[in-house]
């Protein structure tokens, strides 16, 4: 059978509540056992991620918040900074950052990619390089950044 065909045949299984398959016999169905299975999976679970958290994201709030929000989920671990609940002591101190950086672009570059902008062999990770941030979030965390 055809991929199409082996999607329309899965969906339909799905589809049917009176059904009832093993999680072995899902598993061993005709596309979960292939490279384009796993690549299916892979896509689904990707999309399921960003979809929650898109969905997690308040968008009335202010971009400092924002800003904060993303701080404390991608820097806190590593570095302290102000209001929060766990010290990183790995980086340094997130303290005084616009008189350290007054110019933003540099932060910027810190945050997008560390192994250019400071050694090769930074522990930070490059966040932009590597997807995790886009570029608007990482100006909402230098915002916020700004205002420690």
């Amino acid at each position: 059978p055809s991929y199409t065909e082996q999607i329309q045949k899965i969906t339909f299984q799905i589809q049917q509540p009176h059904t009832q398959h093993s999680e072995e016999e899902i598993m061993k169905g005709p596309i979960f056992g292939t490279p384009a299975g796993g690549l299916f999976m892979a896509i689904v679970l990707a999309c399921l991620v960003g979809c929650a958290a898109k969905e997690s994201k308040t968008p009335t709030q202010s971009p400092i918040q924002q800003g904060r929000d993303l701080s404390v989920e991608y820097c806190q671990a590593c570095h302290y900074f102000e209001g929060t609940d766990q010290a990183g002591t790995l980086g340094p101190p997130l303290v005084a950052m616009k008189p350290r950086f007054p110019e933003r672009q540099r932060l910027e570059q810190i945050i997008y990619d560390p192994h250019r902008a400071i050694r090769p062999y930074s522990m930070m990770p490059p966040f932009g390089r590597n997807g995790l941030l886009d570029s608007a979030q990482i100006n909402l965390i230098i915002d916020y950044l700004y205002t420690l």
